[in-house]
């Protein structure tokens, strides 16, 4: 959700929502460790701070493509603390 809320941001030049969902993403990757996904998470952060978002859409699909190899991990964790 928060891609999606980073990205619709991205697409309607609205760099402050775009802003709002990758910080969002960046804190949660940073809590669980997750260090590709906050670095990526970060660089977007600052081109969006910077207005500047002709490289977005490919950190985009970096973020996505790194989210994938963590999910199970975090999955995994998810489920030992329900156990």
């Amino acid at each position: 959700k928060l891609i999606a809320v980073t990205r619709g941001g991205h697409e309607k030049a609205d760099f402050d929502e775009a802003c709002r969902g990758v910080h969002s993403l960046k804190a949660s990757a940073g809590n669980v460790g997750a260090c590709r996904v906050q670095k990526i998470a970060q660089e977007i952060e600052s081109l969006a701070l910077e207005k500047k978002g002709a490289s977005i859409p490919t950190l985009l699909q970096d973020l996505e493509a790194a989210l994938l190899e963590v999910r199970p991990f975090i999955e995994e964790a998810e489920k030992g603390l329900t156990e």
